[in-house]
């Protein structure tokens, strides 16, 4: 899979990196990511436009990693 543009976030995000290689920024978006999995009720307002757009960056990369790792079983 060819990431281009990306493929700093994905090495950031490689599960070959250290939990401590990652930057605080990031992580955020983890946590953000899991709230809202969980039903946390985030507003618009409630990140800036700059977050909202890296989440849904981060959430565009995590599909397309799925669907390759399903396309291989």
């Amino acid at each position: 899979m060819e990431f281009g543009e990306n493929l700093d976030w994905t090495c950031a995000n490689c599960p070959n990196t250290k939990a401590e290689d990652i930057s605080q920024y990031t992580l955020s978006l983890f946590e953000i990511r899991r709230l809202r999995a969980a039903g946390y009720p985030y507003q618009k307002n409630d990140l800036t436009l700059e977050q909202w757009e890296d989440l849904g960056m981060m959430e565009d990369m995590i599909m397309k990693c799925g669907k390759t790792v399903n396309r291989k079983w």
